[in-house]
């Protein structure tokens, strides 16, 4: 393509300076390639879009499972790790600029330090996060894989204050049929089983998991095993996608193709059952008095916004809280009143 002067791959995101330099040489045109993915480091620049209270910490990239709707492993490579001393540097400088929240990230964080050769390494990073990490108030990580949930990572969620209780694990599907089709390595009786075992370890835990519908060859009958699964599930909170038929994908050949006006219906049949699931369990919850992190100061025509630790920024609802509090403060509040995504609350005690 005449048109492109340089092509340059995210590995080498900090050869720019380079790159830019090369744009100065007679050649037509220039290539700047490499295999490698980018991975943030903590001695790296960067620019916090996220409000200064909450800061997400990127602890590894690509991913080594061979889900077949899935594009990440193509796009992004197998699992590389950062080290543990890498993230909590990074974790030590986020907490003395004045973040409270940290959230943890990557494709599968649960398989986080495997390719350092470390056992547990999720376990691991948590604890010493948790013990020397001390500025920051929440420790939150998102993007479990099911199956690899072990004891050992609960017994760290049970011993460490700071991290939140909460589990985001996308389990994509109930019927064992189509888990097999989409190569996800567990049955629903898996699942049930994981749920159990984590309810029993933690019985404060909040569980949101993600779902496709209109995955190809998927029948009615498929549809209602989820929604029977979800009925016995009890999640906190659930997001529905409707499939993607992604080229380059090991699905993107397959038949059976279902019609996108049939997988949008069956989305909405799956959102509306577990609306009324979330819905019933938020009113539980109204007078409990519970912490929450403010995001949002109050405006003319709304009270101030925050979120508890069982809700993640731009994912889950929030709470709508009364009372005197700044974007930063870390309150306790009183549930007065709930939806199936919302709350709203009553400050009890101020800012720590």
């Amino acid at each position: 393509m005449p048109e492109i002067d340089v092509l340059v791959g995210t590995g080498d995101f900090q050869h720019l300076p380079q790159v830019l330099v090369q744009l100065h040489t007679p050649l037509p045109q220039r290539a700047y390639l490499s295999n490698d993915v980018y991975l943030y480091q903590e001695n790296d620049a960067r620019i916090q879009t996220t409000p200064g209270h909450t800061a997400y910490i990127k602890i590894a990239e690509g991913c080594n499972h061979l889900c077949t709707f899935c594009i990440i492993p193509k796009m992004r490579g197998r699992l590389k790790s950062r080290s543990i001393e890498s993230i909590l540097a990074e974790a030590r400088l986020l907490g003395q600029g004045g973040v409270r929240e940290a959230i943890l990230v990557a494709q599968d964080s649960t398989e986080y330090g495997a390719d350092l050769g470390l056992r547990q390494g999720l376990a691991q990073l948590l604890t010493r996060l948790g013990t020397e990490a001390t500025a920051l108030n929440w420790l939150r990580v998102l993007y479990l894989y099911p199956s690899m949930i072990s004891s050992p990572l609960l017994d760290v969620y049970a011993q460490q204050e700071r991290l939140c209780n909460y589990f985001d694990m996308p389990m994509q599907h109930a019927s064992d049929r189509l888990l097999r089709t989409m190569k996800r390595g567990y049955t629903q009786r898996t699942l049930c089983r994981l749920l159990d075992h984590i309810r029993q370890r933690l019985p404060e835990a909040t569980i949101r998991s993600t779902f496709i519908v209109g995955f190809p060859g998927e029948t009615p009958a498929d549809v209602e095993e989820l929604l029977q699964f979800l009925e016995r599930a009890q999640l906190d909170r659930v997001g529905v996608f409707t499939y993607s038929r992604e080229e380059g994908t090991p699905s993107y050949a397959l038949s059976d193709q279902v019609p996108a006006r049939e997988a949008a219906e069956r989305r909405r049949a799956v959102m509306t059952l577990q609306q009324e699931i979330s819905q019933r369990k938020h009113q539980a919850l109204v007078g409990r008095q519970m912490w929450a992190l403010v995001d949002e100061d109050a405006t003319e025509t709304q009270p101030a916004v925050g979120r508890l630790a069982s809700q993640a920024p731009d994912i889950d609802g929030v709470i709508y809280i009364d009372g005197p509090v700044t974007s930063g403060d870390l309150v306790l509040v009183e549930i007065t009143a709930a939806k199936a995504y919302d709350f709203t609350a009553r400050v009890v005690q101020p800012s720590t």
